[in-house]
Protein backbone atom coordinates (compact mmCIF):
# COMPACT_ATOMS: atom_id res chain seq x y z
CA UNK A 1 0.00 0.00 0.00
CA UNK A 2 1.12 3.96 -0.56
CA UNK A 3 0.71 6.12 1.88
CA UNK A 4 -0.04 10.08 1.53
CA UNK A 5 3.65 11.96 2.16
CA UNK A 6 1.98 14.63 4.28
CA UNK A 7 -1.46 14.04 6.70
CA UNK A 8 -3.23 16.73 8.32
CA UNK A 9 -4.76 17.52 11.80
CA UNK A 10 -7.29 19.92 12.31
CA UNK A 11 -7.08 21.79 15.31
CA UNK A 12 -9.04 24.63 17.60
CA UNK A 13 -6.83 26.91 18.58
CA UNK A 14 -6.63 25.88 22.56
CA UNK A 15 -4.52 25.16 25.52
CA UNK A 16 -4.17 21.54 24.28
CA UNK A 17 -3.11 22.49 20.60
CA UNK A 18 -0.36 24.85 22.51
CA UNK A 19 0.98 21.97 24.69
CA UNK A 20 1.09 19.26 21.51
CA UNK A 21 3.30 22.21 19.27
CA UNK A 22 5.29 22.57 22.71
CA UNK A 23 5.91 19.09 23.52
CA UNK A 24 6.39 18.05 20.29
CA UNK A 25 3.28 15.53 20.51
CA UNK A 26 0.42 14.05 19.57
CA UNK A 27 -2.87 12.27 21.51
CA UNK A 28 -3.93 8.89 20.89
CA UNK A 29 -7.63 8.81 22.11
CA UNK A 30 -9.00 5.66 23.38
CA UNK A 31 -12.04 4.22 20.89
CA UNK A 32 -14.51 5.00 23.16
CA UNK A 33 -13.62 8.79 23.37
CA UNK A 34 -14.27 9.13 19.43
CA UNK A 35 -16.40 11.75 18.25
CA UNK A 36 -18.60 9.01 16.66
CA UNK A 37 -20.20 6.97 18.84
CA UNK A 38 -20.37 4.53 16.62
CA UNK A 39 -17.01 4.23 15.91
CA UNK A 40 -15.21 0.76 16.53
CA UNK A 41 -18.26 -0.43 18.31
CA UNK A 42 -18.95 -3.58 15.89
CA UNK A 43 -20.68 -6.00 17.39
CA UNK A 44 -18.96 -9.37 16.41
CA UNK A 45 -21.88 -12.04 15.19
CA UNK A 46 -21.53 -15.58 16.25
CA UNK A 47 -23.43 -17.54 13.40
CA UNK A 48 -21.70 -20.65 13.56
CA UNK A 49 -20.96 -21.70 9.51
CA UNK A 50 -21.24 -25.30 7.83
CA UNK A 51 -18.34 -27.36 8.52
CA UNK A 52 -16.98 -27.60 4.99
CA UNK A 53 -17.06 -23.91 5.09
CA UNK A 54 -15.25 -23.02 7.93
CA UNK A 55 -12.60 -25.93 7.08
CA UNK A 56 -11.92 -24.60 4.04
CA UNK A 57 -11.47 -20.90 5.46
CA UNK A 58 -9.44 -22.47 8.01
CA UNK A 59 -7.14 -24.43 5.42
CA UNK A 60 -6.55 -20.97 3.38
CA UNK A 61 -5.35 -19.20 6.04
CA UNK A 62 -2.72 -21.70 7.36
CA UNK A 63 -2.04 -21.82 3.31
CA UNK A 64 -1.25 -18.08 3.42
CA UNK A 65 0.50 -18.15 7.04
CA UNK A 66 2.67 -20.55 5.59
CA UNK A 67 3.31 -18.66 2.31
CA UNK A 68 4.42 -15.63 4.79
CA UNK A 69 6.45 -17.67 6.81
CA UNK A 70 8.14 -19.66 3.70
CA UNK A 71 7.79 -23.30 5.40
CA UNK A 72 5.10 -25.54 6.15
CA UNK A 73 2.68 -25.00 9.02
CA UNK A 74 1.43 -28.15 11.24
CA UNK A 75 -1.94 -27.79 12.42
CA UNK A 76 -1.93 -29.62 15.27
CA UNK A 77 -6.24 -29.76 15.86
CA UNK A 78 -8.23 -32.14 13.51
CA UNK A 79 -11.89 -30.91 12.37
CA UNK A 80 -12.84 -33.56 14.71
CA UNK A 81 -12.06 -31.24 17.43
CA UNK A 82 -14.18 -28.62 16.29
CA UNK A 83 -17.72 -30.76 14.80
CA UNK A 84 -19.64 -33.71 16.46
CA UNK A 85 -20.75 -34.12 12.94
CA UNK A 86 -22.13 -30.98 11.64
CA UNK A 87 -22.92 -29.73 14.78
CA UNK A 88 -20.26 -27.62 16.62
CA UNK A 89 -18.34 -29.55 19.57
CA UNK A 90 -18.45 -27.59 23.09
CA UNK A 91 -14.85 -27.32 22.97
CA UNK A 92 -15.16 -25.43 20.06
CA UNK A 93 -17.83 -22.96 21.16
CA UNK A 94 -15.81 -22.06 24.44
CA UNK A 95 -12.91 -21.39 22.20
CA UNK A 96 -14.83 -18.95 20.15
CA UNK A 97 -15.99 -17.44 23.05
CA UNK A 98 -12.32 -16.91 24.61
CA UNK A 99 -11.18 -15.53 21.13
CA UNK A 100 -14.74 -13.30 20.82
CA UNK A 101 -13.61 -11.61 24.28
CA UNK A 102 -9.75 -10.99 23.31
CA UNK A 103 -11.01 -9.18 20.28
CA UNK A 104 -13.31 -6.46 21.97
CA UNK A 105 -10.63 -6.07 24.61
CA UNK A 106 -8.16 -5.33 22.29
CA UNK A 107 -10.70 -3.05 20.20
CA UNK A 108 -11.25 -1.17 23.85
CA UNK A 109 -7.73 -0.73 24.62
CA UNK A 110 -5.85 0.23 21.15
CA UNK A 111 -5.06 3.75 20.61
CA UNK A 112 -5.82 6.07 17.51
CA UNK A 113 -4.59 8.90 16.45
CA UNK A 114 -6.34 10.18 13.38
CA UNK A 115 -5.19 12.33 10.47
CA UNK A 116 -6.62 13.00 7.17
CA UNK A 117 -5.14 13.28 3.61
CA UNK A 118 -6.49 16.78 2.67
CA UNK A 119 -6.43 20.04 4.68
CA UNK A 120 -8.75 22.12 2.15
CA UNK A 121 -12.45 20.53 3.46
CA UNK A 122 -14.65 23.08 4.78
CA UNK A 123 -16.64 20.84 5.98
CA UNK A 124 -13.93 19.63 8.34
CA UNK A 125 -12.42 23.07 8.96
CA UNK A 126 -15.96 23.52 10.79
CA UNK A 127 -15.74 20.20 12.62
CA UNK A 128 -12.75 19.79 13.76
CA UNK A 129 -10.93 23.52 13.22
CA UNK A 130 -13.26 25.68 15.60
CA UNK A 131 -15.57 27.05 12.95
CA UNK A 132 -12.19 27.78 10.76
CA UNK A 133 -10.63 29.90 13.90
CA UNK A 134 -8.35 26.93 14.49
CA UNK A 135 -5.30 25.12 12.38
CA UNK A 136 -4.50 22.46 10.23
CA UNK A 137 -0.82 20.59 11.32
CA UNK A 138 0.51 19.11 8.48
CA UNK A 139 3.00 16.04 9.61
CA UNK A 140 5.18 13.81 7.82
CA UNK A 141 3.86 10.63 7.22
CA UNK A 142 7.12 8.79 7.42
CA UNK A 143 8.82 10.65 10.14
CA UNK A 144 5.85 10.62 12.80
CA UNK A 145 6.87 7.65 14.28
CA UNK A 146 9.95 6.24 12.40
CA UNK A 147 10.76 3.32 14.60
CA UNK A 148 7.45 1.77 13.33
CA UNK A 149 6.80 -0.11 10.19
CA UNK A 150 3.85 2.42 8.64
CA UNK A 151 2.28 -0.79 7.34
CA UNK A 152 2.15 -2.30 11.32
CA UNK A 153 0.41 0.64 12.28
CA UNK A 154 -1.32 3.14 9.60
CA UNK A 155 -4.42 2.00 8.66
CA UNK A 156 -6.74 3.76 5.71
CA UNK A 157 -10.02 4.19 7.04
CA UNK A 158 -12.87 2.04 4.68
CA UNK A 159 -16.29 3.37 4.68
CA UNK A 160 -19.27 0.86 3.77
CA UNK A 161 -22.67 1.16 4.15
CA UNK A 162 -23.71 1.00 8.10
CA UNK A 163 -25.33 -2.37 7.22
CA UNK A 164 -22.75 -3.95 5.75
CA UNK A 165 -19.83 -3.65 8.55
CA UNK A 166 -20.46 -6.87 9.76
CA UNK A 167 -17.84 -9.44 11.01
CA UNK A 168 -18.92 -12.86 11.97
CA UNK A 169 -16.63 -13.85 14.84
CA UNK A 170 -15.98 -17.79 13.54
CA UNK A 171 -14.90 -16.06 10.21
CA UNK A 172 -12.42 -14.23 12.02
CA UNK A 173 -11.21 -17.53 14.38
CA UNK A 174 -10.33 -19.33 11.30
CA UNK A 175 -8.48 -16.29 8.93
CA UNK A 176 -6.32 -16.41 12.48
CA UNK A 177 -5.94 -19.72 12.41
CA UNK A 178 -7.56 -20.57 15.73
CA UNK A 179 -5.67 -17.40 16.88
CA UNK A 180 -2.29 -19.15 16.10
CA UNK A 181 -1.71 -16.11 13.49
CA UNK A 182 -0.67 -12.86 15.72
CA UNK A 183 -0.10 -11.61 13.26
CA UNK A 184 -2.95 -12.03 11.39
CA UNK A 185 -5.16 -11.49 14.86
CA UNK A 186 -3.44 -7.76 15.39
CA UNK A 187 -4.10 -6.97 11.39
CA UNK A 188 -7.65 -8.26 12.15
CA UNK A 189 -8.58 -6.08 15.16
CA UNK A 190 -6.67 -3.36 13.21
CA UNK A 191 -9.12 -3.30 10.27
CA UNK A 192 -12.19 -3.58 12.91
CA UNK A 193 -11.00 -0.39 14.38
CA UNK A 194 -10.90 1.52 10.97
CA UNK A 195 -13.82 0.81 9.37
CA UNK A 196 -16.48 3.56 9.56
CA UNK A 197 -20.11 4.89 8.01
CA UNK A 198 -19.73 6.03 4.61
CA UNK A 199 -21.72 9.07 6.31
CA UNK A 200 -17.87 10.09 7.48
CA UNK A 201 -16.51 9.28 3.77
CA UNK A 202 -15.85 13.34 3.15
CA UNK A 203 -12.85 12.88 5.58
CA UNK A 204 -10.44 10.89 4.02
CA UNK A 205 -9.39 9.53 7.22
CA UNK A 206 -6.02 7.63 8.15
CA UNK A 207 -5.30 5.95 11.26
CA UNK A 208 -2.40 5.07 13.49
CA UNK A 209 -3.15 2.26 15.52
CA UNK A 210 -0.77 1.46 18.92
CA UNK A 211 -1.45 -0.23 21.81
CA UNK A 212 -1.67 2.45 24.02
CA UNK A 213 -2.94 5.91 25.01
CA UNK A 214 -2.36 9.39 25.82
CA UNK A 215 0.36 11.98 24.25
CA UNK A 216 2.70 10.50 22.37
CA UNK A 217 6.21 12.84 21.62
CA UNK A 218 7.06 12.66 18.06
CA UNK A 219 9.08 15.90 17.90
CA UNK A 220 8.62 19.36 16.00
CA UNK A 221 10.63 17.98 13.30
CA UNK A 222 7.42 15.68 12.16
CA UNK A 223 5.64 19.07 10.99
CA UNK A 224 5.86 20.43 7.44
CA UNK A 225 3.30 23.14 7.69
CA UNK A 226 0.70 25.00 9.69
CA UNK A 227 -2.30 26.21 7.44
CA UNK A 228 -4.14 29.18 9.77
CA UNK A 229 -7.99 29.09 9.12
CA UNK A 230 -9.98 31.71 7.25
CA UNK A 231 -11.08 33.17 10.89
CA UNK A 232 -8.28 32.77 13.06
CA UNK A 233 -6.95 35.50 15.17
CA UNK A 234 -4.30 37.35 14.87
CA UNK A 235 -2.98 36.51 18.11
CA UNK A 236 -3.53 32.54 17.06
CA UNK A 237 -1.15 32.79 14.52
CA UNK A 238 1.74 34.89 16.28
CA UNK A 239 1.87 32.93 19.57
CA UNK A 240 1.94 29.41 16.72
CA UNK A 241 4.67 31.43 15.29
CA UNK A 242 6.19 32.24 18.52
CA UNK A 243 6.50 28.42 19.74
CA UNK A 244 8.06 27.05 16.45
CA UNK A 245 10.45 30.09 15.75
CA UNK A 246 13.10 27.86 15.53
CA UNK A 247 11.75 24.60 13.74
CA UNK A 248 11.77 25.09 10.16
CA UNK A 249 7.99 25.74 8.68
CA UNK A 250 5.97 26.27 5.98
CA UNK A 251 3.17 28.44 6.85
CA UNK A 252 -0.28 28.90 5.25
CA UNK A 253 -3.61 31.05 5.40
CA UNK A 254 -7.02 29.66 3.96
CA UNK A 255 -9.24 32.55 2.47
CA UNK A 256 -12.36 32.65 0.31
CA UNK A 257 -11.77 31.67 -3.07
CA UNK A 258 -12.39 33.76 -5.65
CA UNK A 259 -14.94 31.80 -7.58
CA UNK A 260 -17.24 29.01 -6.04
CA UNK A 261 -17.90 28.41 -1.81
CA UNK A 262 -14.45 27.02 -1.40
CA UNK A 263 -11.25 27.72 0.08
CA UNK A 264 -8.18 28.64 -1.25
CA UNK A 265 -4.46 28.48 0.30
CA UNK A 266 -1.84 31.32 0.64
CA UNK A 267 1.88 30.61 1.53
CA UNK A 268 2.36 33.12 4.12
CA UNK A 269 5.97 34.74 3.75
CA UNK A 270 7.62 36.28 6.84
CA UNK A 271 6.05 39.55 5.33
CA UNK A 272 2.74 38.32 4.62
CA UNK A 273 0.13 40.84 5.30
CA UNK A 274 -1.99 38.07 6.83
CA UNK A 275 0.25 37.64 9.94
CA UNK A 276 -1.28 41.23 11.29
CA UNK A 277 -4.90 40.80 9.61
CA UNK A 278 -7.47 37.48 9.10
CA UNK A 279 -9.24 37.31 5.73
CA UNK A 280 -12.29 37.62 7.44
CA UNK A 281 -11.78 41.31 8.58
Amino acid sequence: MSYPEILYKYRAFNANLLMSLINGSVWFSKPADLNDPFDCQLVLEDIAPARAEFESKLENAFQQLATRLGKYVCFSKTSGQFYTGDSLSDEFKAEVVEFKGHVEKAMREVGVFSASSQCMNTTMWSHYGDYHKGVCIGYYTERLFPKNSLAEILRKVTYLKPEKIRCNVYDAYASCCCNADKDAYMQFVNSLVSVKSNDWEYEEEWRFIKELHGGICIGTDAICSISFGMRASVECKSTIRNILADVPMVYFQMRRSGSGLCLESVNMKPDSEYWNVSPED
